[in-house]
Formats: C-alpha cells, sequence, structure tokens
C-alpha cells in the first residue's frame, strides 16, 4: 500500500510539473525587422533565469552577421517575483541597414541548450527616433482569481493603448503600500489589456493577501525611447481566492488623441469668440461715429 501511495504522488507530482515548463527563454522584440539602433530584451523563466543573471560574465552574449560582431551591454536585470528575470541589452554600435543579425549566447549548456531558439532580424534602412506616446492612457478595470492545479493565477486588470503596440513594452512599478517596497517590470501589451500578477507557473509580479498597491506605467519601444514620465499612480488592492474576480469586459480608458483635439478644438472657438467681440466693437465705434 505504501508503494502504491509513493507512485500515485509521483504521478501526480511530474503530472502538475509537466503542466509547467522546467525552463525556457524568450526574446524581444518578436518581429522580423528591426531598426539601425534597436535594443533588446531577453526573459529567463525557470531554471534560465539563472543564464540571464550571467550574461556577459559567464555567458557571452553578441549579435553576428556574417563575419561582423556586434557586442552587447546589458544595460539592466529586472528580477521578476515568480519565475521570471529578464534583461535590458543594446548593441555597442549602429546596426548596418540590410543586414541580417543573430543573437547568439555561448556556453550554454544543459537545458539553457535547448531552451534557446536563435533570434534573427533584418535591419531596416534608418534609425527610429520616435518617442512612444499612449494613445489610451491605462485604467484599472478590476481583479481576478482563478484556481488551478499548480496554483492560482491573479491579476489586477488595466486597459489602455500606445501608438504601435506591436514594438512597445509597458513598464509597470508596482508599490506595496503595506511593506513599503516597489518592483518593477517590463510586460508585453496583448491587445488594450495590462495584467500586472502571475499564472500558474510564472509571472512579474506577485501579491500579498490583504494589501495596498500603487502602480504607474511607462513605455519603451524597440529602440530603447521611454515615455518622458510615467503615469499617475493607480491605487488597487490584491486579488483573493475570498473575493470574485470582476474584471469588466469592456475597456474604457482616457483616449488622450481625442482630449487633445478637444483641448484644441476649444483654443479655436475662444479665437473666433473674440474675433467676433472685436469686429462688434469696431462696427460699434464706426456707426457711433
Amino acid at each position: 500500500m505504501r508503494y502504491l501511495l509513493l507512485i500515485v504522488f509521483t504521478f501526480f507530482y511530474v503530472a502538475s510539473n509537466a503542466m509547467c515548463s522546467f525552463a525556457s527563454i524568450s526574446v524581444w522584440p518578436a518581429r522580423a525587422t528591426i531598426s539601425t539602433n534597436s535594443i533588446f530584451v531577453i526573459e529567463g523563466y525557470g531554471a534560465s533565469q539563472a543564464l540571464i543573471r550571467q550574461l556577459n560574465k559567464k555567458n557571452r552574449i553578441y549579435l553576428i552577421s556574417g563575419p561582423e560582431i556586434v557586442e552587447i551591454a546589458v544595460v539592466r536585470i529586472l528580477e521578476g517575483q515568480f519565475q521570471l528575470t529578464q534583461a535590458l541589452l543594446k548593441p555597442q554600435r549602429e546596426l548596418t541597414p540590410g543586414k541580417s543579425y543573430q543573437l547568439k549566447i555561448d556556453s550554454l549548456k544543459g537545458f539553457d541548450k535547448s531552451a534557446y531558439k536563435v533570434s534573427t532580424w533584418t535591419v531596416k534602412a534608418q534609425a527610429d527616433k520616435q518617442i512612444p506616446a499612449w494613445l489610451c492612457e491605462p485604467v484599472f478595470t478590476g481583479k481576478s482569481y482563478t484556481e488551478y492545479g499548480c496554483g492560482p493565477a491573479l491579476f489586477a486588470h488595466f486597459c489602455g493603448t500606445a501608438a504601435n503596440d506591436s514594438s512597445t513594452l509597458i513598464y509597470a512599478k508596482v508599490f506595496n503600500k503595506t511593506n513599503n517596497t516597489t518592483r518593477d517590470y517590463y510586460l508585453k501589451p496583448y491587445k488594450k489589456s495590462i495584467n500586472i500578477g502571475h499564472g500558474m507557473c510564472s509571472g512579474a509580479f506577485t501579491f500579498e493577501e490583504n494589501s495596498q498597491y500603487e502602480v504607474q506605467f511607462g513605455l519603451m519601444d524597440a529602440s530603447g525611447h521611454e515615455s518622458t514620465q510615467l503615469t499617475n499612480s493607480i491605487a488597487f488592492t490584491s486579488p483573493t481566492q475570498h473575493a470574485p474576480s470582476d474584471k469588466a469586459e469592456t475597456c474604457n480608458c482616457n483616449p488622450l488623441v481625442s482630449k487633445h483635439i478637444n483641448r484644441s478644438n476649444y483654443l479655436l472657438y475662444a479665437l473666433f469668440g473674440v474675433s467676433l467681440a472685436g469686429v462688434g466693437i469696431l462696427l460699434y465705434n464706426i456707426k457711433k461715429a
């Protein structure tokens, strides 16, 4: 009986762990073309987090195009709170238009060797100099708590859109007001959704039950340009299994472009009104004379 229980336990343990892979490595941007001044973000999950932390220490990372080698600097390491770690990478010089480059990592061993699939991009003819901007500034849309076999998925949900969001990452800075700690991470947007938290297997942020949080958002495009300032802080509380999910189905974020147009219209109306008043005063003085 004891052996039977051991076998059953082992089966369920292996099955549950199989649902969450042991290690993986992903690279952004995912699109096939990049600008001459492109930057990169590489992320490690699970056991591959160690590789991310030791890039250019134990494992050299660089770009290669035929005989040409472009060295890469690790600008920053961002530690997620649940099985994720990412590195912001920047080539040491501009890339050559028309060439195709591969991202290489030396001395890969074990699971990292199979987890990393070499990424390749073709360089466009010009550098990207545009600063990313919000089209629709983020707003809070609710929370969710979903139980799964290996653990829950917990998220605070926001919606917001950026210009050319396929080549833009969302920078999230989360402040735990209960214990005065801050974590930040670059997130990939999904349509209009920005999700702060973690899934069953991994995620950038974790929550403490019954804690108060604030989040600010920023933008970074594939050339490393960042929005000039973060959004205003948005307050929320941690998702819990005792509170039902209340995520809104629709997104009603603030359309900044429309606001800009409205302010412009107000200015035109004001100028028009002043002009009419001036004409009226002029006609009155002519008639009086």
